[in-house]
């Protein structure tokens, strides 16, 4: 059976419930660029899931108070093979 997507809506923000939300495995998240709004992104996924991130800069501390992993670029090669979903 196919679950559809449930929207609520928080201000400005709509956020998606994806079926794996339901308690279901978590998934490997990767953000690609760690800047304000992958840093808003990646504390709101933490919330569900594992949070990986990549940047051009170091976003290590960022990435730690999110709860995030933070990769550095010469490490792009895992850091895609350790994402189930990447956000661009």
């Amino acid at each position: 059976e196919s679950k559809k997507f449930q929207v609520q809506s928080l201000n400005d923000v709509t956020m998606v419930n994806l079926p794996s939300d339901d308690g279901g495995a978590k998934l490997n998240v990767g953000i690609v660029g760690y800047g304000a709004f992958g840093q808003f992104l990646g504390q709101k996924f933490a919330e569900k899931h594992t949070v990986r991130c990549i940047d051009v800069s170091d976003k290590s501390n960022e990435a730690e108070e999110s709860g995030a992993e933070f990769y550095p670029m010469f490490e792009l090669e895992s850091f895609l093979k350790e994402s189930d979903v990447l956000i661009l």
